[in-house]
């Protein structure tokens, strides 16, 4: 009996080398101090920091500061900068910006319709309602980071 096209197609396609995870390396372009990044480790939860060092596909150790934190001193002594093997690292994001805009989006509807049902239903009254509502909605949402791949 003949083995079928398509079973000689994946016999060929598992003989195909594929990269291991374990070869790619995490960064491949250079991240600069101060950058805020996101590391999950193999086992734990994320760890949010600010780098007090670069870090680029050389790099072996992960010198950062917790973030939020109140005293972040770039000194090499200092207590405060902690470090972490980039082996026991799986997978390293870099905030891309913040979530103001959606913060603002839902803060200026949610107060335009509370304005709108106490002082009637007009557009004018929604958007006069939906101004304070959508400055304090981006303020808040400014403190949320959107995170993306490591460059």
């Amino acid at each position: 009996m003949m083995p079928r096209p398509s079973l000689a197609l994946a016999i060929l396609c598992g003989l195909i080398p594929l990269p291991l995870a374990a070869q790619d390396t995490l960064v491949r372009a250079t991240i600069d101090s101060g950058v805020l990044v996101r590391m999950h480790p193999a086992a734990g939860i994320a760890i949010r920091g600010r780098l007090v060092r670069p870090v680029d596909s050389a790099s072996t150790v992960i010198y950062f500061c917790r973030y939020p934190s109140a005293d972040c001193s770039v000194e090499p002594s200092s207590p405060s900068i902690q470090e972490i093997g980039i082996d026991s690292i799986v997978r390293l994001e870099v905030q891309r910006g913040s979530k103001w805009g959606v913060g603002a989006a839902i803060g200026g509807v949610i107060s335009g319709f509370l304005f709108t049902r106490v002082y009637g239903w007009s557009s004018g009254a929604f958007f006069v309602g939906a101004l304070p509502g959508a400055i304090i909605g981006g303020l808040i949402g400014n403190g949320s980071p959107t995170w993306g791949p490591a460059p």
